[in-house]
């Protein structure tokens, strides 16, 4: 699922504005153009009248990530104005390397500097951040910025899911123990426990027909390396079609189950 990400072009009211606006808007389209992307707000500080707005607008977004993007060198404590009410939030810091003009010349704001200048004071206050400075004259890593939100929104999608668990503990084997209070709390994966005996009961409620046609599907799929007879096969289809019944009812994501049907 894309990643609902704020973008924050941060830099110096010192410098040339519109030579500093032409790279965020590169560094904005080209997130923007990103699969793995919903930009849900874009926004610019380059003073401290800039910091005060931005941080009252993003209070009102709904959002996954944010991207901190280094456009020149910047005063730490504008950005923090924001980035302190977020301290729960996948953080990207992007230093947007200088480029050379037509008559040779470096131009090179300093973004770099600026980036190690926060840097360390999100890693001193527990952020959950990612550091990408680029060369001079470097093309956008925009592959290396669509990883950080396909892992971001890999972990909400984690995050916000629903599993339903048959045949929890099976046999009683510590191996097929859990915590579930950890699992909640460390990924917010919600876990309904459905007990083998539920499972096993509802099998026999299904018709010839509707078995028949999930064990031709079955066969459609499946390269079989040994023969293996039908009513075994009609029996796995039963077993599916009770936890695709289950899923479907109940909302699920995934259905794991420690049950086998011999």
């Amino acid at each position: 699922m894309p990643a609902k990400v704020v973008i924050l072009s941060v830099g110096d009211a010192q410098y040339p504005q519109d030579t500093l606006g032409s790279v965020i808007t590169s560094v904005r389209e080209g997130v923007a153009s990103l699969t793995s992307a919903e930009v849900v707000g874009a926004y610019t500080i380059m003073d401290d009248k800039d910091a005060d707005l931005v941080a009252s607008e993003v209070s009102e977004k709904v959002f996954d990530a944010i991207i901190v993007s280094f456009v020149s060198w910047h005063i730490t404590p504008y950005v923090m104005r924001t980035l302190k009410n977020y301290r729960d939030k996948p953080i990207l810091v992007w230093g947007i390397g200088g480029w050379t003009d037509a008559s040779g010349k470096l131009i090179a704001p300093a973004a770099a500097a600026g980036t190690t200048a926060l840097v360390p004071l999100l890693k001193e206050m527990g952020y959950r951040y990612m550091v990408l400075n680029q060369k001079p004259n470097e093309a956008l890593r925009l592959q290396t910025v669509e990883l950080f939100l396909y892992t971001v929104g890999a972990v909400q999608a984690v995050h916000h899911s629903r599993i339903g668990l048959f045949g929890y503990a099976d046999m009683g084997l510590f191996s097929c123990s859990y915590n579930k209070t950890l699992a909640f709390e460390k990924l917010g994966v919600d876990i309904e426990d459905y007990s083998a005996y539920d499972l096993v009961h509802h099998m026999a409620s299904f018709s010839d027909e509707a078995v028949a046609e999930a064990v031709a599907d079955i066969k459609r799929k499946t390269v079989f390396e040994n023969t293996i007879k039908d009513e075994t096969i009609a029996k796995v289809a039963r077993l599916y079609l009770v936890m695709q019944g289950k899923k479907n009812q109940r909302g699920l994501d995934a259905v794991p189950s420690s049950v086998f049907t011999a």
